[in-house]
């Protein structure tokens, strides 16, 4: 290898550094980030509780179902006047 005793090598300049944010930018970065992090810790809270309500909502249906009482309800026939005078229904 070739040893440069001279020392005339000079490592290269590091590249100029891009545009910096302002400070009305910096800001949105920063809420931008705290919301992100609080999100982090309320949605899954948020997200279970919904979860739970469904499953507690459903879970009378499910149980009914597994037992076998599950039976499509019909809905009451309405009768109108005129059918109970004459007698048809």
């Amino acid at each position: 290898m070739y040893l440069d005793e001279k020392n005339q090598w000079r490592p290269p300049e590091p590249p100029a550094s891009g545009p910096r944010l302002t400070d009305r930018e910096e800001r949105v970065v920063l809420w931008s980030v705290g919301i992100f992090l609080a999100s982090l810790v309320v949605a899954p809270i948020g997200g279970a509780s919904v979860i739970h309500a469904l499953i507690a909502a459903l879970r009378p249906l499910a149980v009914s179902i597994s037992r076998g009482q599950f039976q499509q309800r019909r809905t009451p026939r309405l009768s109108l006047p005129c059918e109970e005078i004459q007698g048809v229904g």
